[in-house]
């Protein structure tokens, strides 16, 4: 609400409500207020598992936790809307199977899946507790879809890792790409996508570029099933903004 309350309601399979541990995998019917102590500012929500951000920057989360996702150490689903990252003030979750925090000073932590190296450790071990990303540099936002991941760092870099079965990790290949690699280095990167093994980014003075699938023609460049492994220009043919 506009004062900062929070009110749930609907399915609760993995204790996504946080109604505690008598009312986990029994649906939620009506509007239930949450975490009645604290003043909310956002919700992030996969469908199975639930993030709260307060307004003074406090995270709490809840719900399935089968590939660590929680960040709880464990693999035990939570059923109560339980703290992390007590000693962070965060901004931005990125909630899934596995979960990305961004903190309001740009630090970047993760947990949960890891099958495809998108936690970029080098190994296939799912990560059960929030693990720093990157550290050194500092974080604006990233893009997370399918296994793959991308961060961009507020002076522009741009930075990937994971799966690349459709070259969407612009390598010049299609191996998984295990710890995380800086890309597109001569570029100042001010945007990024990624869906279903494609990615996109604008850099700063307005080009686009794009690899990965394109079995349908999705990137654009007047060809299909032929991968586009390296990030490619788009020539529009004037100068687009």
């Amino acid at each position: 609400t506009t004062d900062g309350k929070l009110f749930g309601c609907g399915r609760n399979n993995w204790g996504e409500q946080g109604s505690g541990t008598s009312g986990s995998n029994t649906n939620v019917t009506e509007f239930t207020q949450r975490l009645t102590n604290e003043n909310i500012k956002d919700v992030f929500s996969s469908g199975q598992e639930t993030w709260v951000v307060t307004t003074d920057g406090k995270l709490f989360g809840c719900g399935r936790n089968n590939y660590g996702q929680q960040g709880s150490g464990n693999t035990t689903n939570v059923t109560e809307f339980t703290q992390r990252l007590n000693n962070e003030s965060v901004e931005k979750v990125y909630p899934s199977t596995t979960t990305f925090v961004i903190t309001t000073d740009g630090k970047l932590f993760s947990c949960g899946r890891n099958d495809n190296h998108q936690q970029g450790t080098s190994d296939t071990s799912n990560v059960t507790e929030f693990t720093q990303c990157l550290v050194g540099e500092t974080v604006k936002e990233m893009a997370f879809s399918y296994g793959a991941t991308a961060i961009i760092t507020v002076d522009g870099k741009l930075f990937m890792y994971g799966s690349n079965s459709g070259g969407n990790q612009g390598s010049g290949d299609t191996q998984d790409v295990q710890t995380i690699t800086q890309r597109a280095e001569d570029l100042t990167v001010d945007t990024f996508v990624m869906d279903r093994g494609c990615s996109w980014f604008i850099t700063d003075d307005g080009r686009l570029f794009g690899c990965g699938r394109n079995d349908s023609g999705q990137q654009g460049l007047g060809v299909d099933d032929q991968t586009i492994n390296t990030f490619t220009e788009h020539d529009f043919g004037e100068p687009e903004s």
